[in-house]
């Protein structure tokens, strides 16, 4: 199977699966300079994901739950954080509007 290929001057042509291996062995240990990370941020800012998209990267998230150890040191790592009230407002707007169902309710209360 031919993928596609970008090169530095902007042309397209197919590669083979072969060639896409060999690309990705010559990347190994590479890294991206800070200036070129930024540059990437930059371009990315603003760009609206399809919903075909959002579905791939949640299917793929799901694909690796996290441990329960991984979300207890993720749980122990932000208590006791002080939020800015900026933040808490912030907070506050997103979850207007949401319904909890009865048994989410209650461990609210319990917590």
């Amino acid at each position: 199977m031919l993928s596609i290929y970008r090169t530095i001057v902007g042309l397209v042509k197919p590669v083979s699966a072969e060639t896409r291996r060999k690309m990705s062995l010559a990347r190994i240990g590479k890294h991206l300079s800070k200036a070129t990370r930024l540059k990437i941020s930059i371009a990315n800012k603003g760009k609206k994901v399809s919903e075909a998209t959002r579905l791939k990267i949640s299917l793929a998230h799901r694909a690796n739950p996290l441990s329960a150890a991984t979300r207890l040191r993720i749980s122990l790592l932000n208590k006791g954080k002080k939020l800015s009230v900026a933040t808490k407002r912030k907070m506050s707007i997103a979850h207007l509007g949401m319904k909890f169902t009865e048994k989410h309710k209650a461990n609210m209360r319990l917590a």
